[in-house]
């Protein structure tokens, strides 16, 4: 369900990012403004997308808290991760 969402998302937002594009200029001569409001179009989006994964993140824990399997939160969770990166555990393989 999350590549679903990500890419309906993805589609949503391409698509209106034209219609905005087509409403604010005529033709291909478009200004740095236009862009800028096309490009804001993307922000409610992402905004429903964080408030989704926050409100599905803690249904998800108290599931598994149920089922004996014990979720860190947010802070320890990304925590954990920034150090295990900088320690050199977590790098990626070019």
């Amino acid at each position: 369900m999350v590549n679903l969402g990500g890419f309906t998302a993805c589609v949503i937002a391409t698509q209106l990012i034209g219609l905005v594009l087509d409403a604010a200029g005529d033709g291909p001569d478009y200004t740095l403004g236009q862009f800028r409001l096309a490009m804001a179009v993307q922000l409610p989006l992402y905004a429903v997308g964080i408030v989704g994964m926050y409100l599905t993140r803690g249904r998800a824990r108290r599931v598994l808290a149920a089922q004996g399997q014990v979720v860190p939160p947010w802070r320890e969770a990304l925590r954990r991760e920034w150090r295990a990166r900088t320690r050199g555990l977590n790098r990626p393989r070019v």
